[in-house]
């Protein structure tokens, strides 16, 4: 199935497309797959029930769930004791428990997945002992705030993929046009100081048009990644 999937219907690939088939022979089980390395909070009850009781649509096994630190190892990269989410010191917590910023939404999603009936006392409790009398505020806030990405990745979902589409901050459209002044050779322009004000740069792409006719997709990153965001495009000719 996957020699079909990354080819000939490659846009099958975020979804369960072609793997529903009456006549398999194999089970399927859903993911939920981060995809990206931003951090933010989450925890809303009605959608990880939601999830629970549609899991096994069609037959399905279930959900499995690749929590929020996934990508702190992102491809290898991580190292015992590095890559804490918080640059400040004074905000990190000791002994590398940043993962205790989230036992609210591991319990939704264990819980409700598993039955998405559960009294909502389950969580309430953590909630009440963690908040005390705002714990009824925290809980609708972070609902609210937890179903704006949904709706946006469904009604504007542009992409699959965090290398192109960051649906936070939505940077998809065509901006400006840079001039591009040559130095030695090498073609360079600078980008408006608002656009680039952003803590993940990879979202910045270019396409560049040659004089010869044909254009170009941008950035080529280095290895180090200190290309990023501001890219430099070495002249080929006239």
């Amino acid at each position: 199935m996957k020699g079909i999937t990354e080819f000939s219907r490659r846009f099958t690939r975020y979804g369960y497309g072609d793997f529903l088939r009456e006549d398999r022979n194999v089970d399927l089980m859903f993911r939920v797959w981060p995809g990206t390395q931003k951090l933010l909070l989450w925890g809303d009850p009605a959608i990880a029930a939601g999830y629970g009781r549609l899991s096994t649509f069609g037959g399905s096994r279930g959900v499995d769930l690749c929590e929020p630190l996934f990508f702190k190892g992102r491809q290898g990269s991580g190292e015992p004791g590095h890559r804490d989410p918080y640059i400040r010191e004074d905000l990190r917590l000791p002994g590398n428990r940043e993962w205790t910023k989230y036992g609210y939404s591991y319990l939704l999603w264990g819980r409700l997945l598993y039955n998405p009936d559960t009294e909502p006392e389950t969580w309430r409790r953590q909630l009440r002992s963690t908040y005390g009398a705002a714990s009824g505020e925290v809980e609708r806030s972070l609902s609210s705030l937890s179903r704006i990405l949904p709706l946006v990745t469904v009604v504007h979902g542009v992409g699959g993929s965090n290398n192109g589409y960051w649906p936070e901050v939505d940077q998809s459209e065509a901006w400006q046009t840079v001039p591009l002044e040559e130095v030695g050779g090498v073609f360079s322009g600078t980008i408006d100081g608002d656009y680039t004000a952003s803590a993940y740069p990879l979202m910045y792409f270019f396409s560049v048009r040659h004089s010869g006719g044909g254009q170009a997709l941008y950035p080529g990153l280095a290895a180090d990644l200190s290309n990023q965001p501001y890219v430099t495009i070495r002249s080929t000719g006239s």
